[in-house]
């Protein structure tokens, strides 16, 4: 979500989503062919996890809102 005009990133409201864990507004934040690559110690460098598109990214989302971590 940036402004039209000034091509802002609205931090404020990532941060509210995030921390809710409000899907729908959190995934809002990512185009449809975003990327999100996680390097983890489970997944080498060489073998990162990999989410190829809005779909897949809030369908991650959803994993994360339903495991009931806290995110802060």
């Amino acid at each position: 979500m940036n402004d039209a005009k000034g091509g802002q990133f609205d931090f404020a409201a990532f941060k509210r989503a995030f921390v809710a864990q409000d899907v729908a507004s959190w995934a809002g934040f990512f185009e449809n062919n975003a990327e999100w690559i996680e390097y983890k110690h489970s997944h080498p460098p060489h073998s990162p996890r990999r989410m190829v598109g809005k779909a897949q990214i809030e369908a991650f989302l959803s994993q994360v809102k339903a495991s009931n971590i806290a995110l802060t």
